[in-house]
């Protein structure tokens, strides 16, 4: 197990890409974990579509796009997994164990279902590879973190007072401040401290740290306890 995601991960974007054949639409799926300094998950799940037939009318093309966007968001924000006490979904997240699980128990198994119908029908080879019915994922899915700088410092009593800010996220004074200072340093566990690289092209532009998982459920989950 890497430790993949630590005290320095400011935000952690998990995005895929599927295709609704009925409707002839692609679907960009971004869910977002942002790690504020109080210690609060924040979540955010963003589904952008796109049609590359324009033959019906616009009020239809909206139709099917809100359809589609509130199928995925409803989909991922109910998915459930277990802890000894009880049975819980995306906004129960409050933790680094309980994301993991989520990931783990909830997340992958609805991305990469069992191949079989509810009566114990096998697919059949044109029947595998969907999610929510009709929503074939292309590629994969990609997992991306912004970090911050670990650098410590104490703060003095003039500093404090004039409100100036210890680099890095970390200070002696303040431990749990929250800074702005981007981390692009390799970083990985003790017998590969620089196993996970930075990315300048990620995040928009912004950078980050990217882990590609493929279109496979025994890799996606190999590759997730690995992260672990």
């Amino acid at each position: 197990a890497d430790r993949w995601i630590d005290k320095q991960t400011r935000e952690l974007r998990i995005t895929f890409n599927a295709y609704n054949a009925n409707l002839l639409m692609f679907t960009v799926f971004q869910l977002s974990f942002e790690f504020g300094n109080s210690g609060r998950i924040e979540k955010e799940i963003k589904a952008d579509t796109f049609r590359i037939e324009h033959y019906n009318s616009v009020e239809r093309r909206v139709e099917d796009s809100f359809n589609m966007e509130f199928a995925i968001k409803d989909y991922v924000s109910s998915l459930e997994y277990e802890t000894e006490l009880s049975e819980h979904v995306l906004d129960d997240i409050r933790d680094y164990t309980a994301l993991w699980s989520w990931i783990d128990q909830a997340y992958l198994p609805a991305l990469f279902p069992e191949p079989q119908w509810y009566n114990g029908d096998d697919f059949t080879k044109e029947e595998s590879g969907y999610f929510l019915q009709y929503n074939r994922l292309i590629g994969g899915f990609k997992m991306v973190q912004q970090r911050v700088a670990s650098v410590s410092c104490v703060k003095t009593s003039e500093s404090r007072n004039t409100g100036e800010n210890c680099p890095g996220r970390f200070n002696k004074f303040y431990p749990n401040l929250w800074m702005d200072d981007t981390s692009e340093e390799a970083y990985g566990p003790a017998h590969d401290p620089n196993k996970y690289t930075f990315d300048p092209d990620e995040l928009a532009g912004d950078g980050g740290f990217p882990v590609f998982v493929a279109p496979d459920k025994k890799e996606a989950h190999i590759v997730i306890a690995e992260l672990m």
